[in-house]
């Protein structure tokens, strides 16, 4: 299959904007909730932590 090189380079330059890394896609923002009542959003950088993550603090939803 071709790859539309102009249109890949349009991917390229908005995922610069972001600031992520290419692999971010699979990683999830982490919403962190502020004393104000106010949100952040934080992008974790390796997905195996938050895998781990998910695993320790959603581990009772698993059904079993």
């Amino acid at each position: 299959m071709d790859v539309d090189q102009v249109v890949h380079q349009q991917v390229l330059d908005r995922s610069a904007s972001l600031g992520s890394a290419p692999y971010g896609g699979f990683i999830n923002p982490l919403l962190v909730m502020g004393v104000d009542s106010t949100v952040s959003v934080e992008y974790p950088d390796d997905f195996s932590k938050q895998m781990q993550y998910y695993s320790k603090t959603y581990s009772f939803l698993s059904g079993k």
